[in-house]
């Protein structure tokens, strides 16, 4: 796990307003290794995050389907974001 200390509370807190920090340490090590903008943020929805900003606007999905912001490694989170970008078109269609 990317950040055990986030996770095993079974959803009782908000991970994004509980561990703000957290989501700022993913999005900056997108920021690091990809071209996106600077309001790039995820947003903690019942059962999964979705990233947010001017660089996935228009996107088919944003969506990654995890409970817990420390269920996935740093570079998961980046192999994630490289997913949605590569089938940011329709229906799962990679787009180049």
């Amino acid at each position: 796990m990317g950040f055990p200390d986030c996770a095993g509370y079974g959803g009782i807190m908000n991970e994004a307003t509980t561990y703000p920090k957290r989501t700022r340490t993913v999005c900056n090590y997108i920021r690091k290794h990809r071209e996106v903008s600077d309001d790039l943020e995820l947003i903690h929805g019942d059962g999964y995050w979705y990233f947010d900003g001017e660089s996935v606007r228009g996107w088919f999905a944003t969506s990654v389907m995890v409970f817990h912001l420390g269920d996935l490694t740093l570079d998961k989170w980046l192999a994630e974001y490289d997913y949605l970008k590569a089938h940011r078109g329709t229906h799962g269609v990679a787009i180049s």
